[in-house]
């Protein structure tokens, strides 16, 4: 008859030669369940929300916006890596632009029924760039095309500032190649959590309802005394939590 155990694992119990809080490897000290594990099934998952809407270092990289005013050449305006509001994205986005200008003075409005940007250049006339040529916040403000030579241009969207919304957790020893994604094909991850409505700065929970469904079956008994957890965006990439902690919850059977 098998047997079951919890085990919880967090990056405040990393190895020493772990890479961060989001890239770390576990120990486990109970070597004699952990090296003939069965079944293994995460339950709860504890991320931090802490994760910027503009980016420059990590993530899909979003803080620059390419701009050209009639007459000069294009200049690459730079946003510095935070989470920004709206309102704050108005106030130093236009105040970035214009301290690249020559002969044109932006001012940047919010339209309350459509929520959609509204960029008024007075003076010289300005092409704004789409996330080509090196421009990138085309999506954080709602561009969608490049512009022509315009004075005045209202967004495609929305502005997209929700920041990262879910964060996939990774494990080469949990779960190889068994997640297939749209994009990657198979990858390591084994679960995830969503930050959708989670605040800034705030602690995204997930308790996992249906756990026979999330079960990692092994053929033979599986070794995983030693785990590495690896946190990524939905395109792979990975994301840093600094001095935060992630934690999980797993049921295991042997």
């Amino acid at each position: 008859m098998a047997t079951s155990q919890y085990i919880r694992i967090s990056s405040e119990d990393k190895t020493a030669s772990s890479v961060s809080n989001s890239d770390f490897t576990v120990a486990l000290e109970d070597k004699t369940a952990t090296q003939r594990i069965k079944t293994i099934i995460p339950i709860q998952v504890f991320c931090p929300n802490v994760f910027y809407n503009i980016r420059s270092s990590y993530g899909v990289v979003n803080n620059v916006l390419r701009v050209q005013e009639n007459g000069q050449a294009a200049v690459n305006v730079v946003l510095p890596e935070g989470y920004y509001s709206s309102d704050q994205i108005i106030t130093n986005l236009a105040a970035a632009v214009n301290a690249l200008m020559v002969g044109s003075v932006l001012t940047i409005t919010l339209d309350p029924i459509t929520k959609k940007y509204t960029f008024t250049f007075v003076g010289n006339s300005v092409i704004l760039f789409d996330n080509t040529a090196g421009s990138s916040m085309g999506d954080a403000i709602g561009l969608t095309t490049t512009t022509a030579d315009i004075n005045v241009h209202i967004m495609d969207e929305i502005p997209n500032l929700n920041g990262i919304t879910a964060v996939y957790i990774h494990s080469q020893q949990i779960n190889p190649g068994g997640f297939l994604d749209g994009d990657s094909g198979a990858t390591s991850a084994f679960t995830w959590v969503s930050l959708s409505e989670v605040p800034f700065g705030a602690v995204g929970a997930r308790e996992i309802q249906q756990q026979d469904m999330n079960a990692i079956v092994y053929q033979g008994k599986k070794n995983l005394s030693l785990i590495s957890i690896v946190l990524r965006d939905a395109e792979g990439n990975r994301l840093p939590i600094g001095n935060q902690r992630i934690t999980i919850i797993f049921r295991v059977s042997y």
